[in-house]
C-alpha cells in the first residue's frame, strides 16, 4: 500500500477527496484500515474501489483538461512564481 502510494500520490488525493465528498463514517472505516484495526483487503470493497476510482477519474479529468488544481491554490496566489500575495 505504501509503495503504492509513493508511486502514485494522487491515489491519496483521490482518497482524501473521497473522504470529503462521504463525510465523517467513510473517514472512519478508512482510519480502522490504516491504522490496522481491520486487514488492508478490506480496501477492495466496493464501498471503497468504486468512490475512490471516480475521485480518482474527476481528478485526472481535471488534470487533462484544465480543471484547475484549486483556484484558490498558491499557484493562484503567486507564491510559486517568487511574486508577492495578494493584500500585502
Amino acid at each position: 500500500m505504501i509503495q503504492l502510494c509513493y508511486r502514485y500520490p494522487i491515489l491519496m488525493d483521490a482518497a482524501t477527496a473521497a473522504m470529503m465528498r462521504k463525510g465523517d463514517k467513510f473517514l472512519a472505516r478508512w482510519a480502522d484500515i490504516m491504522t490496522g484495526r481491520v486487514p488492508k483487503f478490506h480496501l477492495l470493497h466496493p464501498d471503497f474501489v468504486i468512490v475512490i476510482t471516480f475521485e480518482l477519474v474527476v481528478l485526472l479529468f481535471k488534470r487533462l483538461f484544465g480543471g484547475g488544481w484549486g483556484k484558490k491554490g498558491a499557484v493562484a496566489e503567486g507564491v510559486l512564481r517568487d511574486e508577492k500575495p495578494k493584500g500585502d
